[in-house]
């Protein structure tokens, strides 16, 4: 069966959502290694909030494919980082890729639609 073909609309909410995922990459990565956002940071190490926290972090890098368990468990936080971008960035070229070939198709199938067929004038 063929996979249904993003709508303009959906694509420019996931390119919209990658964006923003791009500004908060660095600091879920860091919370993925265990360094707490300001507002925790009384809490000691070894509490539960803390830990659930990074688990979190862990998983949703996972479950995106911005990292590997091994990235995860073997790169520096700021080779993660840079790891994460660049997938990310490619996830949002392949977007823009994929709405300027939706843009084009829309624009071919307008052209072919709406105009009107041509007729001979009798005199």
């Amino acid at each position: 069966m063929a996979e249904k073909q993003p709508t303009k609309r959906a694509l420019m909410l996931r390119q919209r959502a990658a964006r923003a995922m791009e500004k908060g990459l660095p600091d879920q990565i860091r919370r993925a290694y265990g360094d707490a956002p300001s507002v925790l940071a009384d809490l000691p190490n070894d509490d539960p909030h803390l830990a659930a926290l990074r688990e979190n972090a862990r998983a949703s890098l996972l479950s995106q494919g911005y990292l590997t368990e091994e990235e995860l468990d073997t790169l520096p936080v700021d080779e993660a980082i840079e790891a994460a971008q660049q997938r990310l960035r490619a996830q949002i070229a392949g977007l823009q890729e994929q709405s300027v070939v939706l843009a084009r198709q829309e624009k071919g199938d307008r052209d072919r639609v709406t105009k009107a067929p041509r007729t001979l004038r009798q005199g």
